[in-house]
């Protein structure tokens, strides 16, 4: 937005500081009306979030923009016009100074005006920022926390009429105030997620009831994995969509912070100052207010990335997040592959794991109980089909876990049917059942009606055990391979056991979730108009 505003500058007229000043406070008055239309409506889903703060931040990124110093390669071709017209502002100024002041900007044309427009800012910015909070309310105050908890507050409209500017985020490097932006958005989002992941995957039922869901669907108060037996519940539907959405998303915002990271590795070690700039200006431009503020942040005890991400995980967004099964906030932990295994930062959160491998017993209220191998799990018999039943052969494609892993199975699968010359199949093996290739793609189940089936220790099923099946539309079992057994650790069973209504939901669910991915494949596709969707 600010972009554009000042991109309404036109370099002929501006003769000197004044004409600039009035265009740029200007820009940021318009700014600043846009930020506090809207914020109403950001402040409805970010409760946290200050005006002033938003302001704030806008603000200094028009101090980037007018001294150089704007990292965003967003819109390139535009950024570069602007960077052009701004050249040509300060030079239109430079040749109007009286001898002297030319003098003492001396060869200062030739570095892009850099000190010129430096000083520029040093002389306007408070102007700049009363333009910018001319649209805040009276009660609106921008608070600024210290070192040793204190804080301080400024007067009304975030400070519009203070005698110093409250803020010095325009002299804090841009990537600094990323990253810190970056961190407390991280928080708050993470926050509401496993508030509703709590809602999905345990609350409670339609029925007023205790649920205690699974991140794959399944109701864990009668799902025994160590004996496979699964039970599906159209209940826990919520709770597989919004595990499939926060693994995605938790996933995602990893890497993000570890290139956060990296970077400010990079910038506070002062490698990352050594290298040319974007815009084009020399390494020494870069070595002033950003050099000093980094030997200012070490000399305050922040030498390291851990102290300083330390600093970050203390913010009052970050600290908020105290929920056991989603896991603290710790930026300064490590960030491998194992972070799921001690719960931290990016953990994908206890909601969306399996169920424990014997299930769960409610102890009162929302509260549960893992069984932990208990005579009950011990002693489950599973269903098999009677001598000479063989049951009616479901072919499913595996979607597997990840939002990728839906296209990287169908682009596998495509090259099969393509290889053997067979035509697509609802079913999702096709023709290809021969294909051993396919067959490592897709999930052969048996399905049978109760009267096909028996149980350990019955000749045919009990009255009981015959109903439950019937009323489930039947039994399906997927009998797993040798190269799938890695749970025999743990001396599970070699099959899968769902009732047909179960397995039809679970089919269901699964495709809905797939077809997100294939929507958002075909989409891209299609879009870039290359002809080539008919090969994809």
């Amino acid at each position: 937005m600010c972009d554009r505003n000042l991109e309404e500058i036109y370099p002929d007229k501006i003769k000197k500081t004044e004409n600039l000043l009035a265009d740029v406070c200007m820009a940021a008055k318009y700014e600043g009306q846009s930020i506090s239309l809207y914020y109403p409506q950001h402040k409805g889903t970010n409760p946290d979030s200050q005006l002033c703060t938003e302001l704030a931040r806008s603000f200094a990124d028009i101090g980037d923009i007018i001294r150089g110093k704007d990292l965003f390669l967003g819109h390139k071709q535009g950024k570069q016009k602007l960077e052009e017209k701004l050249k040509q502002y300060f030079n239109n100024i430079y040749e109007n100074l009286e001898d002297a002041a030319k003098k003492h900007y001396n060869g200062d044309k030739n570095n892009d005006f850099f000190q010129l427009r430096e000083d520029w800012w040093a002389l306007n910015r408070k102007d700049v920022w009363k333009a910018i909070t001319c649209a805040a309310d009276d009660n609106d105050k921008y608070s600024k926390y210290l070192r040793d908890g204190i804080t301080t507050v400024s007067n009304e409209k975030c400070g519009h009429v203070d005698q110093d500017v409250p803020t010095n985020l325009d002299y804090v490097p841009q990537h600094l105030r990323w990253f810190h932006e970056w961190s407390e958005d991280f928080c708050r989002k993470k926050k509401k997620k496993l508030e509703n992941l709590d809602t999905q995957c345990r609350g409670e039922n339609d029925m007023g009831e205790p649920k205690y869901c699974s991140g794959d669907g399944y109701d864990c108060k009668g799902t025994f994995r160590a004996k496979n037996k699964y039970l599906w519940d159209h209940k826990c539907t919520g709770c597989f969509f919004s595990c499939s959405d926060f693994r995605k998303w938790i996933d995602n915002q990893k890497k993000e912070f570890l290139k956060q990271r990296n970077k400010y590795q990079t910038e506070i070690s002062g490698n990352g100052r050594k290298r040319g700039h974007t815009r084009g200006t020399t390494n020494s431009n870069y070595e002033g207010y950003e050099s000093k503020f980094y030997k200012e942040l070490q000399r305050n005890g922040y030498q390291t990335v851990n102290a300083f991400l330390g600093l970050l995980s203390k913010e009052k967004a970050c600290q908020a997040v105290n929920d056991e099964e989603g896991g603290r906030i710790n930026f300064a932990e490590k960030h491998d592959d194992k972070s799921n295994e001690y719960k931290g930062t990016f953990y994908r959160s206890k909601y969306c794991q399996p169920c424990p491998l014997c299930g769960v017993e409610p102890i009162g209220g929302n509260v549960w109980k893992e069984k932990h191998e208990s005579a009950q799990c011990k002693n489950i018999k599973l269903y098999k089909p009677r001598s000479g039943q063989h049951g009616t052969k479901i072919e499913i494609l595996k979607s597997g876990e990840g939002h990728e892993d839906i296209n990287k199975k169908l682009d596998a699968f495509c090259q099969t049917q393509s290889a053997t010359g067979s035509g697509s199949s609802g079913g999702g093996a096709g023709g290809s059942a021969s294909n051993s290739d396919s067959q490592k793609l897709y999930e052969e189940w048996k399905c049978y009606q109760p009267e096909e089936l028996t149980k350990e220790g019955q000749e045919v099923l009990e009255e009981k055990d015959y109903q439950n099946v019937k009323a489930a539309g039947g039994l399906c079992i997927l009998q797993k391979t040798n190269s799938e057994e890695n749970v025999n650790k743990q001396k599970t069973s070699h099959e899968i056991q769902k009732t047909f209504n179960n397995f039809f939901n679970f089919w269901v669910a699964h495709v809905l979730k797939d077809s997100i991915e294939w929507r958002n494949k075909l989409k891209k596709c299609l879009e870039n108009n290359n002809n080539q969707c008919l090969n994809k």
